[in-house]
């Protein structure tokens, strides 16, 4: 989706957001300035709270399928479905049966697999994870600095981003034993552990397998044995495909074009089953909160140690003290002044959040289908809070500094998240606007579309909003990077110049430009090339197939991208596949150019200015070979 329709659909959903949100408040004149917390413990009016924000939302945004599970001292409030677990034979959601993809929830039991062997005295957080793999290692690309379990429960290992194409697969043939799956996958590691935070799919399933490797239990029978059965969890499962009996209660997956629905298959995470291959109803879920807001245990079964499970929530680490830190494993949101420990969850067909607020013992589950399920499970939360909570005073919007417009340039320009590619042909998907950051005429900053005032060295708020980030720095004090409360899972780090959209538009316009003029050149003066010495002949001949080779590959660019559109995450096309000859022969073509138009300076033949044009000709082939290798599209990067 583009930036601009992304924009678009994000203003839509905020508006539809606060107008339905303004409808149920004003539907309830008296009650909701009255309410508090205690009255989430009320069914009948959180139900009819959930209902009103629901229903109105999944016609809006097109959502099928859906789950509402509400927890609150000792109670379950409201346990609902909406929609359809299947469409075509009109079969209903049933909170208690339907099982739901949770997606990223997966981790949460991941880590607590790892506490458990921790707690067992299995494995250390701080030691080298090459410890436990004897199947393979993990390369020493930061000698000194090896990954340690806490960087990857805190995503701070320092992995490159692992491929959807490698995540997401669609044949159950291709599941891998999982250690295979880890050696064969195992990604390039990009920055040194606990320097930059960067979500990773790929370190969440390697400590799958070394839980797994410590345990002597593969890692799906582990999870199952130690958690699920102990729990009660009866219908929740790693297993892909489900097992045939919750098979017949899973709830299908949508997309929605053209006025209908039409039905995805099932996303298999086989060969990153830690990090996301969770099914499971919400129902499950609710015990599973019981147990994690019980200290870790619920009717007499303790899957974890309280003293261990408090490590997790408190043993964080923070790029900046004054935003939410990371915890060990738990995402950790603020929402009106209330922590809440949790993780989202998202798929291409559903999209999940479970989240925890200890000091209030209250737990939600919401999960719902196709994309705007998306909208649907960042809304709920919020809103039952916003309408729950005593009113409260709002807060003043900061007044930015007087003098900022001194040091605003330190941090305007673009900035890209870490979770990206680096060494495959997907680092071209970095060639994009990314997070702008420019200075306004207020005194703040616009970073996208909202602007952030000042309120601290290097700290930030929106003025809408009250979300904070912090800028880094490096030793010198220039900007490197800022961390978002919003994400804080994921850093940025600021685009140097040669990463930027305009040199690179300016790098391929001029090179674009020398070539056509040397093509042009060339039927221009046609006959009088017949004319030329041998060295000045092979000179032209050999910029026209440098010039018509790069030419050739930027056109072909152009269609590929058309015919494979959304292919190149997913997949390797073919058409790639065949396309990638064309940078090399552009190499062999630019060596060639050099080395004639070398001859013609040394030999002294030809006229200056043809010279002069060839040596421009070589250099536009050189600059294409740096742009080729650059974004790792000079040979067949991929995994």
């Amino acid at each position: 989706m583009c930036t601009a329709h992304k924009s678009l659909t994000a203003k839509y959903a905020a508006c539809k957001k606060a107008l339905l949100f303004c409808c149920l408040i004003l539907s309830f004149p008296t009650q909701s300035s009255a309410r508090t917390l205690s009255d989430l413990e009320d069914a009948k009016t959180v139900e009819a709270f959930i209902d009103g924000l629901v229903l109105p939302l999944m016609k809006i945004h097109n959502s099928p399928t859906g789950v509402v599970a509400i927890y609150k001292n000792g109670k379950i409030i409201l346990n609902k479905g909406y929609g359809y677990q299947n469409i075509a034979d009109n079969t209903l959601v049933d909170a208690n049966t339907t099982l739901f993809r949770a997606a990223s929830i997966s981790k949460l039991f991941t880590w607590l697999a790892v506490m458990q062997q921790v707690e067992k005295g299995a494995l250390d957080l701080d030691a080298n994870v090459n410890l436990y793999l004897p199947d393979f290692q993990i390369p020493d690309t930061f000698p000194g600095k090896p990954v340690t379990l806490r960087d990857i429960m805190t995503h701070r290992a320092g992995f490159e981003d692992v491929p959807i194409r490698h995540l997401i697969i669609a044949d159950t043939s291709k599941i891998l034993p999982l250690a295979d799956a880890m050696r064969l996958y195992l990604p390039v590691r990009v920055s040194p552990p606990g320097q930059v935070a960067s979500y990773s799919n790929y370190a969440t399933a390697l400590a799958g397998l070394i839980v797994s490797h410590v345990s002597g239990v593969e890692f799906k029978a582990y999870i199952k044995q130690n958690i699920f059965d102990k729990l009660g969890m009866y219908q929740s499962t790693f297993m892909e495909p489900l097992p045939g009996k919750l098979e017949a209660h899973r709830a299908r997956g949508y997309s929605y074009s053209e006025g209908r629905y039409k039905e995805g298959s099932f996303e298999v995470l086989g060969n990153f089953s830690p990090a996301g291959a969770l099914s499971t109803t919400a129902s499950d879920l609710m015990i599973f909160a019981q147990a994690i807001l019980n200290g870790g245990e619920l009717n007499g079964k303790r899957i974890i140690q309280k003293k261990t499970l408090q490590r997790m929530f408190d043993e964080s680490e923070a790029y900046d003290p004054r935003l939410p830190p990371l915890t060990l494993g738990f995402k950790n949101i603020e929402h009106r002044g209330i922590q809440f420990i949790g993780h989202d969850g998202d798929l291409t067909y559903f999209h999940s959040r479970f989240m925890i607020d200890r000091e209030n013992d209250f737990a939600i589950f919401a999960s719902f289908g196709a994309r705007g399920g998306m909208t649907l499970r960042g809304t709920i939360l919020e809103s039952l809070y916003d309408a729950f909570l005593p009113a409260q005073t709002p807060s003043s919007i900061p007044t930015p500094p007087a003098d900022f417009a001194s040091r605003a340039e330190r941090f305007t320009g673009s900035y890209q998240y870490w979770r990206a590619q680096f060494s495959t042909y997907e680092k071209t998907f970095l060639a994009t606007p990314g997070t702008q950051v420019s200075a306004t005429n207020n005194n703040s900053l616009l970073i996208n579309e909202t602007e952030f005032v000042e309120i601290g060295r290097n700290l930030f708020q929106a003025v809408t909003g009250g979300k904070r980030l912090a800028f880094h720095e490096n030793a010198q004090g220039g900007i490197t990077g800022f961390t978002s409360e919003v994400w804080p899972t994921s850093t940025t780090w600021k685009v140097p110049v040669q990463f930027l959209p305009s040199f690179q538009l300016l790098l391929l316009g001029t090179c674009c430009l020398i070539f056509s003029l040397s093509i042009g050149l060339f039927f221009y003066a046609r006959k009088s090339i017949n004319n030329m010495g041998k060295l000045a002949m092979r000179a032209v001949h050999s910029g026209l197939v440098l010039s018509a080779v790069n030419i050739s590959a930027g056109l072909l660019w152009l269609l590929v991208s058309s015919l494979t559109k959304g292919q190149l995450r997913v997949e390797v096309p073919t058409l790639l596949i065949i396309w990638l000859a064309l940078p090399i022969a552009a190499v062999l073509a630019s060596a060639a150019h050099l080395y004639s138009t070398t001859r013609l300076w040394l030999a002294g033949v030809a006229s200056v200015q043809l010279r002069v044009i060839h040596t421009a000709l070589t250099a536009a082939g050189l600059a294409m070979c740096w742009f080729y290798y650059f974004w790792n599209l000079l040979g067949y990067n991929f995994s």
